[in-house]
């Protein structure tokens, strides 16, 4: 994907956040990233087809990983938010103790979470 932004300028990673003009999404971001800090993930905002990823037992692995590897959120800032037919495409850096990911998602009409990727920003 990198390699592919050097080639193709639509698929290179924004270097300066854009404007929030979605707020409610960007909450819904950040309080599924710190759900899954804390161990206590609401379900309610995320797709059936999201929610049904996040078992107690997955959500316990996630959180140790988050744990071990990430640390807490810092910041969270929008870099990019494009239409795809009925949805809308979003992508967030996310800041965190001890690294920097990218996460990837998909929103549904209905305003939920949904297609949820994440990939280190630093690789």
């Amino acid at each position: 994907f990198r390699l592919a932004g050097l080639f193709i300028p639509d698929l290179a990673i924004p270097a300066r956040p854009i404007a929030d003009t979605d707020q409610q999404v960007t909450r819904k971001v950040r309080l599924l990233l710190e759900g899954i800090a804390e161990g206590r993930v609401d379900t309610t905002f995320l797709s059936p087809r999201l929610r049904g990823a996040f078992s107690p037992d997955v959500i316990k692995a996630i959180r140790q990983q988050y744990a071990e590897q990430y640390g807490r959120l810092r910041s969270l800032s929008l870099l990019e938010k494009k239409a795809d037919g009925p949805t809308r495409l979003y992508m967030y850096r996310a800041a965190f103790e001890k690294k920097t990911l990218l996460y990837y998602l998909r929103v549904t009409r209905e305003g939920e979470l949904d297609d949820l990727g994440q990939e280190p920003e630093d690789e």
